[in-house]
């Protein structure tokens, strides 16, 4: 069912390159010029001048009523935001430490406090809103570890209890908490995270999840674990096609390699005149024909492969380098000059319209990473 959705939305015209606009700071792409990183539009004009040291793709802030968009990016060595038409979102003068993330309702949230430090590595609190710190950087410990808690918790390095910062009010009160810990409960493979609060009568609550009461809490039974492990996915297994490198004396025998059958969409017969695509070998070498011998990509390269969820796509390789070639468009084939797609199987997609989404490749070449659009364009500049 993917591969239909995917496949009919291929189907859509998409012979013409996005219009770009200031209103559309979505459909804007990473630019890498040697190292120091901007925004570009989908020709390659350079929208934001570099001066990052990495940057994101922009996104629509959560909960935003304005329409704002943000990207992820790396300064001077230190996480931030930059929002569009704004800047960066935390002060240069500042670290970001944490965004505070506060469930006010069901269906609002407040993520306008972080926890920042200065150059003398001590902490506080940043209002976005107000553009201001509502906590001094002068604190050695403040903890906001959980979403659905709507207190931040805080103190110097002299101070025998924890100050409690309200989320919503921005009030201040003083606590008797004592120690605040992170706590790991192991249920079959799911891991449920704690923070317990240790008081100075010696016992240990837990603020319920629901009604955000403290709770007393025995830790006799919990496992305590500083940090946190998160399962990482399992990479993608390549396909294992004998590949026959131009370099290599040995030459493979002529052979059907992979037959990918689209006869179940009928579309594609009536649009491109064929049911199936046929990867093979002939005298050596590795090509792409339909299932009535008109070449799709021509037998130049020591392997192709489909892409397994995306059977609009396919990865040329040769001599050790890698391309891709889009088989639903009228672009060009993007040769095979990269030292990795990095994200093949899922590039990223810039939605253009409800029929179009455009897509980007991240790319690895001599050392650096970059974009190249399924245009074929690269958004890169990088020295040789």
């Amino acid at each position: 069912m993917k591969n239909l959705i995917f496949l009919l939305l291929l189907l859509i015209n998409i012979t013409s390159f996005p219009q770009q606009s200031n209103e559309r700071p979505d459909l804007l792409i990473p630019f890498n010029d040697n190292g120091i990183w901007g925004w570009c539009d989908t020709l390659g004009n350079v929208v934001i001048k570099p001066k990052y040291s990495q940057v994101g793709f922009f996104y629509k802030v959560r909960g935003s009523s304005n329409q704002a968009y943000q990207s992820n990016i790396n300064h001077n060595g230190h996480k931030n935001f930059y929002i569009y038409n704004s800047g960066l979102l935390i002060p240069e003068k500042y670290v970001l430490v944490k965004n505070v993330v506060f469930v006010v309702s069901k269906d609002t949230t407040n993520n306008d406090l972080y926890i920042v430090k200065n150059n003398k590595e001590l902490l506080g609190i940043y209002h976005t809103k107000t553009k201001s710190l509502i906590l001094e950087c002068e604190y050695d410990s403040i903890y906001a570890a959980r979403n659905n808690e709507k207190h931040i918790f805080f103190k110097k390095k002299g101070d025998k209890v924890f100050s409690k910062l309200n989320g919503s009010t921005l009030d201040i009160t003083t606590t008797d908490i004592i120690a605040i810990s992170y706590w790991n409960h192991y249920i079959h493979n799911y891991v449920d995270e704690l923070v317990l609060y240790k008081h100075q009568d010696g016992n240990w609550t837990r603020l319920n999840d629901s009604t955000h009461v403290a709770e007393n809490f025995d830790v006799g039974d919990w496992q305590y674990d500083e940090d946190l492990y998160y399962a990482v996915d399992s990479p993608f297994s390549e396909n294992t096609h004998a590949t026959n490198s131009t370099n290599s004396s040995e030459i493979l025998p002529d052979k059907i390699l992979e037959i990918k059958d689209f006869s179940m969409y009928p579309t594609i017969k009536e649009k491109y005149g064929f049911q199936k695509l046929i990867i093979s070998r002939m005298n050596g070498r590795v090509g792409m024909s339909t299932e009535k011998d008109s070449i799709v990509v021509p037998f130049i390269y020591d392997d192709i492969i489909f892409n397994e969820y995306n059977p609009g796509y396919v990865k040329l390789i040769n001599e050790g380098k890698e391309g891709v070639k889009l088989i639903f468009t009228s672009y060009p084939i993007i040769e095979a000059k990269y030292d990795k797609i990095k994200d093949f199987e899922f590039p990223h997609s810039l939605k253009v319209n409800d029929h179009w989404s455009f897509v980007v490749f991240h790319v690895q070449i001599g050392g650096q990473n970059g974009y190249v659009g399924e245009n074929g364009i690269e958004y890169f500049r990088v020295k040789n």
